[in-house]
C-alpha cells in the first residue's frame, strides 16, 4: 500500500511523480521508520540471545520453515511461528515503540 501510494504522488503541477523523487519520498519513510524499526528489533532479539534456552525455540520454529539453501523466508512460511509470534508481542509490549500511548478506558 505504502509503496502504491508513493508511486500515485504528484507533484504540484499535477504530473506524476519523477523516479528522482520517488526515491527521495521512499528514503524519507524509511529513515522516519529506522528508530521505532529498530527498537522493535531490540526488543525481540535482545531477551532471545541472553539466554539460549528461550533462543532455541524461535530458531527451531524458523529451521522447520525455511527451506535449506533459500536465501529468503516467505511470509506464507513464517506466519504461524506461534513462539516468535509470542516473543514479537511480549517485546512490543515491553518496550513500545510509541512513548506517548492514549490511555485506555
Amino acid at each position: 500500500e505504502m509503496l502504491d501510494h508513493i508511486l500515485d504522488t504528484k507533484g504540484q503541477d499535477g504530473e506524476l511523480a519523477t523516479v528522482p523523487e520517488i526515491l527521495t519520498e521512499a528514503g524519507i519513510l524509511l529513515a522516519a521508520g529506522a528508530d521505532t524499526t529498530s527498537v522493535a528489533i531490540k526488543a525481540v532479539v535482545a531477551p532471545l540471545l541472553q539466554d539460549s534456552s528461550r533462543y532455541k525455540r524461535p530458531r527451531a520454529e524458523l529451521d522447520e520453515r525455511w527451506p535449506t539453501g533459500c536465501a529468503t523466508l516467505a511470509y506464507s512460511a513464517v506466519k504461524d511461528t506461534r513462539f516468535l509470534e509470542v516473543c514479537v508481542k511480549e517485546g512490543s509490549r515491553i518496550y513500545p515503540s510509541i512513548v506517548y500511548q492514549l490511555l485506555r478506558e
